[in-house]
């Protein structure tokens, strides 16, 4: 299952907005045919220090970098990051 295009004002960020949604999301993931949750960002290798949170706003809620790839372009180089999908 695909998460996309999710954002938070500045002024939401650290309120667990964004935490109580993905849970909301992973409940909802829970069937025999979902296994992973993905979603895709800026690589590390752009140096966008906004994306640099947006990293480890993921990384904190256990999504793991799977695969770097220029899909976007050289100037805006994907991450692919995964989160299995458990409490089956």
């Amino acid at each position: 299952m695909e998460l996309d295009g999710l954002g938070g004002r500045p002024e939401q960020h650290r309120t667990a907005i964004g935490r109580r949604l993905i849970e909301h999301v992973e409940q909802h993931a829970l069937t025999p045919e979902t296994q992973l949750l993905h979603m895709k960002t800026l690589a590390p290798t752009h140096t966008d220090e906004n994306y640099a949170k947006t990293r480890a706003f993921w990384q904190a809620l256990g999504f793991i970098p799977m695969d770097s790839h220029l899909l976007w372009g050289e100037e805006n180089p994907c991450l692919v990051m995964v989160k299995p999908i458990t409490g089956r």
